[in-house]
């Protein structure tokens, strides 16, 4: 029966629905009225959820959703040390180069093309709810020791494998500059992309950095992070 059905499709963001022509009116008519309000209701309920998922009013919104959602920020809380690691979509990277400048299509696709490649993370540390590189917790000596840790051998810091222990390298790092207005210090780092690494998850390893953090490690699934959410702006303006 299904194989005489004719239809067309409806493309509703990134949802395809196939909707009944006059041809296939028969058919509907065989369905009972509780069959058909099922139908309808399921219809809705994913064109709601097309609606409600791939947008974002502002991207204020949008990072404020990436900030709030669990499995994308994983945390270590160890006597007063805090220690965040964060997944960065690409979105996010982009919407951080633009700096609030329009979304024109030349600017986002040099973008892609430049970022694409990579999977970024954040890793964010507090010490008693100061900033890590304060000179004043430890003394300088230890502050020059995390500063050297972090600004030049981030590799001698966290450790990252898959799901067969087999290492991933760091591509890049980055000390982010706080300006001494912020109580945690921020490390901004990426891997090859993850679309490219066959496993089930990334597990990264802290050591070297401070001894409450060592043999400490952070877990992300990459079949939650591919339910990321898009800020669909900057591809619609593609």
């Amino acid at each position: 029966m299904f194989n005489t059905l004719k239809g067309f499709i409806l493309k509703v963001g990134r949802w395809e629905f196939i909707l009944f022509t006059r041809y296939n009116l028969s058919y509907i008519r065989n369905l009972s009225s509780h069959s058909i309000e099922v139908f309808l209701i399921i219809f809705i309920l994913i064109l709601s959820m097309s609606c409600t998922n791939s947008e974002f009013k502002t991207v204020e919104d949008y990072f404020n959703y990436l900030n709030v959602t669990d499995f994308i920020n994983q945390t270590i809380e160890k006597d007063e040390l805090e220690v965040t690691i964060s997944y960065r979509p690409i979105d996010y990277i982009i919407l951080k180069a633009l700096r609030n400048k329009p979304l024109e299509r030349n600017s986002i696709d040099s973008l892609i093309e430049k970022y694409s490649n990579y999977s970024y993370f954040v890793l964010s540390i507090s010490d008693r709810n100061k900033e890590f590189l304060d000179q004043n917790l430890e003394g300088y000596e230890t502050f020059s020791k995390r500063l050297n840790l972090l600004a030049f051998n981030f590799n001698d810091v966290i450790k990252i494998s898959t799901d067969k222990k087999m290492e991933i390298e760091i591509q890049s790092f980055q000390l982010l500059r706080t300006f001494g207005i912020s109580n945690r210090t921020e490390v901004i780092f990426c891997i090859s992309n993850l679309d490219k690494i066959d496993t089930k998850y990334i597990e990264v390893n802290l050591k070297n950095l401070d001894e409450r953090l060592d043999g400490q490690s952070i877990k992300f699934s990459l079949n939650k992070l591919i339910t990321i959410k898009k800020y669909s702006k900057i591809y619609d303006s593609i």
